[in-house]
């Protein structure tokens, strides 16, 4: 049976256990996501929509007046920062290798206005914007982000339980005995009223799992 990780950001080396992977799309939002239920389309989530300017640039439009949980809004700068050279991109930054699994083929990442960003390619990419929807695409708040001291201390200590660095849906609190969690969608979700939206969830280790 595998560990949850203590580490909770998709870059981060051992965040990349299959358990952690489930957790993680419960607290992360994407730009992107795939309907499973409309034969596998791509549909927006905290982007509105993506245009390709040419074979190597696309133009991302953002929703606005979503919120992260310290009320904070999301914006470009947000999203730059999420693939940009400081947490992803640059060799030297902490979240390049598993970046590399899910982008590969990204170069640059840049804020063009409050709620547009433009992504760039090494080649044309057919599939990038399915890449986005992807391990390691949940957008983070830059803000909260630099405020920790280190990559693991973003992931860690008492300011989890409170203002999550990257938290766009869940808040969430450890039972540590019991290995448990759980989870419940905070007030100010911007798809808090959804149909089918889940209010609160258990999760606990399972042998079967």
């Amino acid at each position: 049976m595998q560990d949850l990780r203590v580490e909770l950001d998709p870059l981060h080396p051992r965040a990349t256990a299959l358990v952690s992977f489930r957790v993680l799309e419960s607290i992360y939002d994407k730009l992107f996501a795939i309907d499973y239920q409309q034969d596998g389309q791509i549909r927006p989530m905290l982007a509105e929509s993506i245009e390709a300017l040419n074979s190597t640039t696309y133009r991302v439009s953002l929703r606005k007046e979503v919120r992260f949980h310290d009320g904070e809004e999301l914006t470009a700068e947000d999203v730059a920062f999420t693939f940009g050279a400081e947490r992803m991109l640059a060799k030297e930054s902490s979240g390049f290798g598993v970046g590399q699994i899910s982008f590969p083929s990204m170069s640059a990442v840049r804020a063009i206005g409050r709620h547009t960003v433009e992504f760039s390619t090494k080649a044309p990419d057919p599939v990038f914007v399915k890449r986005l929807t992807s391990y390691g695409a949940g957008i983070v708040s830059k803000s909260a982000y630099l405020r920790a001291k280190t990559f693991d201390q973003t992931e860690r200590g008492p300011r989890r339980n409170t203002v999550r660095p990257r938290d766009n849906a869940a808040t969430w609190r450890p039972h540590i005995a019991s290995r448990k969690f759980w989870q419940a969608i905070f007030a100010s979700y911007w798809q808090h009223e959804a149909e089918g939206s889940v209010r609160s969830k258990i999760m606990s280790p399972d042998p079967s799992s």
